[in-house]
């Protein structure tokens, strides 16, 4: 059985780097976007998923940038957001002499830590799916009367966390942050006690940080230099255009010279 899941996500600048940890190259790819504010507010928004895989996942690395203020200006606050996703299927046939009700449940502990090991989210999406079956039909098969295949079954939970003051040390810099992510799966399908049965949990995750920022504003000094660098073209286009004036009154003048002779 297969399980497909698949995410869009929309973004105005794409970014990818590249970190060594442990002499082991890993990939940071993200994207990021920035949202106009009041005055000079405004907020950068950076994401990244990691497709749903079979469980169990352990320590899988996920990347965010770090808020360069050198280039943006002062960071005022942080929001952290991760979505523990979860999609599968099960299959099960009752063997029960009567009629009963079969329950799939997909579930699954979502974790997400920092590489100092600190919890930030333990997240535990949860969903569940009960079935009517009737006697066992005499053949296992999982479909028919008495069985059922399941695909395309979900669940997700959503965290939330918000920086401010001297937590937010840690976001500031050049660099990227690294999260760690796992995930166990919980999943199971119960009803009678005459069942055959096999469940597939496929796990992944949504990591967003939004930084919420006042932009950078530029020295008198810089704003100077860039207005007389603007009226400096100014006056060296018109002197062009004044020369080139010149020039062809000049030729004309003397075609009508000449003519004349």
């Amino acid at each position: 059985m297969k399980a497909h899941f698949f995410k869009a996500v929309t973004a105005v600048t794409a970014l990818t780097a590249v970190m060594a940890t442990n002499d082991i190259a890993k990939a940071a790819s993200f994207t990021c976007s920035t949202i106009d504010g009041a005055g000079n507010d405004a907020t950068r928004i950076c994401s990244t998923s990691l497709a749903p895989s079979l469980t169990d996942i352990i320590d899988e690395s996920l990347f965010l940038p770090q808020f360069n203020s050198s280039e943006l200006g002062t960071l005022n606050s942080v929001t952290l957001e991760f979505t523990g996703l979860l999609a599968g299927g099960a299959g099960f046939e009752s063997k029960d002499a009567k009629s009963t009700t079969i329950t799939v449940e997909l579930g699954g502990l979502l974790t997400l830590q920092d590489l100092n090991g600190q919890s930030l989210f333990a997240l535990n999406p949860k969903k569940s799916y009960n079935y009517s079956v009737t006697n066992y039909d005499g053949i296992i098969n999982f479909a028919g009367t008495s069985g059922k295949t399941i695909d395309g079954v979900t669940a997700q939970q959503t965290g939330q966390k918000i920086y401010t003051g001297s937590e937010l040390a840690t976001f500031i810099g050049a660099a990227n942050i690294e999260y760690l992510f796992s995930a166990e799966a919980k999943s199971k399908v119960t009803g009678t006690g005459n069942i055959i049965s096999y469940v597939d949990t496929f796990a992944g995750a949504d990591l967003k940080v939004s930084y919420q920022y006042t932009r950078k504003v530029p020295e008198p000094s810089v704003i100077f230099g860039l207005g007389a660098a603007v009226i400096l073209a100014i006056l060296v286009e018109r002197k062009k255009f004044s020369k080139k004036a010149s020039n062809e009154l000049e030729v004309k003048l003397q075609t009508k010279i000449d003519t004349e002779l």
